[in-house]
């Protein structure tokens, strides 16, 4: 009569641990970093735009969002208040366009990058070697 043979995973619960270590480090480390970005957008935004500043009042509403995770999902966002603001940005029939968060995002997309992966380098720091 032939034998049946069980397959047994040695380690597996260690494995599944250091999954959910390096996810939720990684999730973290790039929460923090949005964060960051978004701080340095919303400054870049208030500093380097082309409309000529009377009231400071659209360059006060420039604020980052805070950062929101839903799972794995990590959202980041810039916001600017004031009704105004996307006349501004894109223009009207009767006024040229002065975008100041476009250019503000450009500037910042490899800051964003490096951001991330920078976070997924230290997760893996995070990993328990047993």
């Amino acid at each position: 009569m032939a034998q049946l043979i069980t397959p047994q995973s040695i380690g597996m619960n260690d494995l599944l641990k250091n999954i959910n270590i390096y996810k939720n480090a990684v999730i973290t480390g790039v929460a923090a970093g949005v964060a960051t970005v978004c701080v340095d957008v919303a400054n870049h935004a208030k500093v380097n735009h082309a409309f000529t500043n009377r009231t400071y009042n659209l360059e006060n509403a420039i604020q980052p969002v805070p950062v929101k995770i839903i799972g794995t999902i990590i959202e980041g966002a810039v916001k600017d208040s004031m009704f105004y603001a996307y006349w501004v940005e894109f223009g009207t029939v009767k006024s040229a366009p002065y975008p100041y968060m476009s250019p503000a995002i450009e500037a910042n997309k490899k800051n964003l990058h490096d951001t991330i992966e920078a976070a997924i380098a230290r997760g893996k720091l995070a990993i328990k070697v047993i």
